[in-house]
């Protein structure tokens, strides 16, 4: 890499190799995970490209996110700040998922399609990070997203396929992650885990070859 025509020093190789890559799993499966198999291998691809590159992971099963309760909502929606003192649990924990989401230049959401959608996990990640005064804000056409990082990545998997079962999650999580600011995202799906045509492996590898594009 150079800039006009320059080799740029090893401070600054170091600067743009510093990136923090969020990771979210919310597959119900940990050990034989379609989904979470993907992201490994986005994350080894990721490493691979910023070496000395930061991840983050939050596993979505293994520390459950509870449903929101009326007090976080009451302030989720407002954008208002609790008395001193009085600050729901559900806020605390917005305020550390938050803070995880905006310290990343990328994130990367691996999750299966149970019943059409997402699994409740990561509907209940999203219901604590979009957060008026903190995701996003009001605007003269309605709200705006106060996000800036550089694309969003979503893995999913699932047993079956267009022809079999409508998948209505990326639509979804496209909408939301473009509403709190995020507006490059990239959908990579695997489908059909569950179909015993003998093909999976080829599907499995078709998935891999697309993340391979992103890099």
């Amino acid at each position: 890499m150079s800039i006009c025509g320059h080799t740029p020093s090893s401070s600054l190789v170091t600067y743009f190799d510093m990136k923090t890559l969020l990771r979210i799993d919310a597959s119900s499966q940990l050990m034989q995970s379609h989904s979470r198999s993907l992201a490994d291998y986005y994350e080894f691809r990721w490493k691979e490209h910023y070496p000395n590159g930061k991840v983050v992971t939050r596993d979505l099963v293994r520390e459950p996110i509870p449903h929101l309760d009326e007090a976080t909502i009451a302030l989720l929606y407002t954008g208002g700040e609790p008395p001193e003192g009085m600050i729901p649990p559900g806020i605390v924990l917005s305020n550390q998922l938050i803070r995880e989401l905006k310290d990343a230049d990328e994130v990367v959401i691996s999750s299966a399609v149970y019943n059409f959608g997402m699994p409740s996990a990561l509907k209940a990640w999203i219901d604590h990070i979009v957060r008026f005064g903190s995701t996003i804000a009001p605007g003269e056409r309605g709200p705006v997203g106060l996000l800036s990082n550089e694309r969003a990545c979503f893995l999913t998997a699932r047993g079956g396929n267009p022809e079999r079962s409508p998948d209505y999650q990326y639509p979804i999580l496209k909408a939301v992650f473009e509403y709190i600011g995020i507006q490059k995202t990239d959908w990579i799906s695997l489908e059909g885990t569950r179909i015993p045509d003998g093909k999976l492996d080829s599907r499995i590898s078709k998935a891999r070859s697309a993340i391979d594009d992103l890099f």
